[in-house]
């Protein structure tokens, strides 16, 4: 069985339907060896630029390539 995790509700039917995951549950899509199921919310947000170097803790053109 492969599970798929979606940002959201809509992204998820959208992707079961694609996969043939057809039967609904509470919170998921199933069917064809596949779950479909997601979050409501952000999964990934992006670093801080601190979080790639200190040294990019303040902007600086010298930085840039």
């Amino acid at each position: 069985m492969r599970v798929f995790l979606c940002e959201k509700p809509s992204q998820g039917k959208d992707i079961a339907r694609v996969l043939g995951a057809g039967q609904r549950d509470n919170g998921c899509y199933s069917g064809a060896g596949v779950v479909v199921t997601w979050c409501i919310g952000h999964l990934v947000e992006a670093v801080p630029p601190e979080g790639y170097g200190e040294q990019y803790k303040r902007w600086a053109l010298e930085q840039l390539p």
